[in-house]
């Protein structure tokens, strides 16, 4: 009898740990519950996909740290390294912190890279628990503008092919942003369109794992 309340009460405690573990889940991403899942089962086809304004969302705070970086880079390595972790994550961040360091201590010449392009955004591979997902930057009219450092003068202006930047991105549920967390690669111009308005298997992406899909 003492064993069969024992394990009765077990049961009560599991069953209430995992209705707090879904109500706490459910808070951190309510959209879990209106994502759907494209092409089950169909080998680097299927995906789970968000609702739109959860993609309008990553969009928007992706787009938001590139006018950061624009806006930034011009007062110097300090000013745009002050607020980094608002728009990135993990080792995405510690990367760009490092490469920071080093241009501060080695780079004589002090010269800072300022990229401007258009850019068209298309956000896919939603992970399961709808906190992260893949994002595609289909970049037009690239301008590398460089400038000193010092005198803030630019020095030249490079102007480079049309390009896919493929990133990571995660959402940060304690100030409820999407973060870049990885970058993952570059495409050739060539697959732009295709990356914006065609089916994403035919990229042959590098997706890391838990990425959305089937493999």
């Amino acid at each position: 009898m003492i064993w069969a309340l024992f394990i009765m009460g077990l049961i009560v405690i599991a069953i209430v740990l995992g209705f707090l573990a879904a109500s706490s889940q459910s808070e951190l991403t309510p959209w879990l519950d209106k994502m759907r899942r494209v092409n089950p089962g169909q080998r680097h086809k299927s995906e789970w996909i968000a609702p739109t304004e959860v993609i309008d969302q990553v969009v928007q705070h992706y787009l938001e740290g590139v006018q950061y970086a624009i806006n930034t880079l011009p007062k110097g390595y300090v000013s745009y390294a002050r607020d980094l972790d608002k728009y990135m994550t993990g080792g995405y961040l510690r990367n760009q912190r490092s490469t920071i360091d080093a241009r501060l201590h080695q780079d004589t010449l002090r010269l800072i890279d300022i990229l401007r392009a258009d850019h068209r955004v298309r956000v896919r591979y939603f992970a399961d628990d709808g906190l992260a997902c893949i994002l595609l930057d289909y970049q037009t009219e690239r301008r590398l503008a460089t400038y000193h450092y010092w005198s803030k003068r630019r020095v030249h202006t490079q102007h480079l092919e049309d390009t896919v930047i493929v990133y990571r991105m995660e959402y940060d549920t304690h100030v409820r942003r999407w973060k870049i967390a990885e970058y993952i690669q570059e495409l050739p111009a060539h697959y732009g369109p295709l990356a914006i308005d065609g089916p994403l298997d035919k990229l042959h992406l590098t997706l890391p794992p838990h990425s959305g899909r089937d493999d």
